[in-house]
């Protein structure tokens, strides 16, 4: 069976692990898309561009997108997972970009050396308001770890109390706002190697925190592990979600943290449960020192 959401990382859908063919992790992932009618082609080729420019592809020299009649759907998105921006029923084109190269520099041991990721990216914009939803990348890998319950996702409403206990918030873009720092940018300042990670889903909305509102991208990545501190414990399904917040103004990184999470099935030896251990260059716990 051809799957378009598994060709550009497997050719053919060889894996019960892929979304289209397990109902239940469709679920547990919180966010799925229905397939309507499409609209005309130049009507495309503007959410095209609109894409590839938000994402900040176009700075890519060996890598333009591909005009095939596939990669633009017209789609009815079903979210039970984003917090706060009400997303489940709204009406979105759903772009595939496929292949895309990305190259960061990673340590091995003594050595930093240039890597080159592959991935490919499914972006949702809203048919009407022309805002970017959602941007996400997601390897077979992701949905093994899923089912063993390596990943966990919280619902919407367990990710809303955790935030608005934190004091944070979101809310919807303006009509047709083109943020100053693309994705790629924001992917850039992370801590540690976002594109290793089995699945990254990011938001460009509006973040308040504290009372301070102000455009973001947020950005959660799956399976790159989050360090546990020695004062408390993390289980590894929370250990396995790093949720980064990037100022989509300055494109400076203001935080990293590992909520919102499941909560702890148990408490560790200090009865110690709270799991928002966060992680900013003020604070001295970057993911990997090297790289800030």
């Amino acid at each position: 069976m051809i799957c378009s959401r598994c060709r550009s990382e497997r050719g053919v859908c060889v894996t019960k692990w892929c979304i289209c063919s397990v109902a239940i992790l469709a679920i547990a992932v919180g966010w799925t898309a229905t397939e309507g009618r499409g609209d005309s082609i130049d009507s495309n080729k503007v959410v095209l561009s609109k894409c590839v420019d938000a994402l900040g592809f176009g700075r890519l020299a060996d890598w333009a997108p591909s005009t095939d009649a596939d990669t633009i759907s017209v789609v009815t998105v079903s979210d039970s997972a984003t917090p706060f921006l009400e997303l489940d029923g709204r009406r979105a084109y759903r772009v595939a970009l496929h292949d895309v190269p990305i190259t960061y520099e990673k340590r091995f041991g003594d050595r930093v050396a240039a890597v080159e990721a592959r991935r490919s990216f499914e972006v949702y914009v809203d048919s009407t308001r022309r805002t970017i939803l959602r941007v996400e990348s997601v390897l077979p890998s992701y949905y093994q770890k899923l089912s063993r319950g390596e990943i966990r996702i919280p619902d919407r409403v367990s990710a809303e109390e955790q935030l608005r206990a934190a004091k944070e918030e979101y809310s919807p873009l303006p009509d047709s706002f083109e943020p100053k720092v693309d994705f790629l940018a924001a992917l850039a300042v992370l801590p540690g190697y976002p594109l290793d990670a089995d699945r990254i889903v990011a938001i460009c909305t509006i973040y308040s925190n504290m009372g301070s509102a102000r455009p973001a991208w947020i950005v959660d990545t799956y399976g790159t592990r989050f360090p546990s501190l020695h004062h408390a414990k993390l289980e590894p399904y929370q250990e396995n979600h790093i949720r980064s917040v990037v100022d989509a103004t300055t494109g400076k990184w203001l935080f990293s943290l590992a909520t919102p999470s499941v909560e702890l099935e148990s408490e560790d030896s200090l009865g110690v449960k709270e799991s928002r251990y966060p992680i900013n260059p003020e604070m001295g716990f970057p993911l990997d020192s090297t790289k800030h």
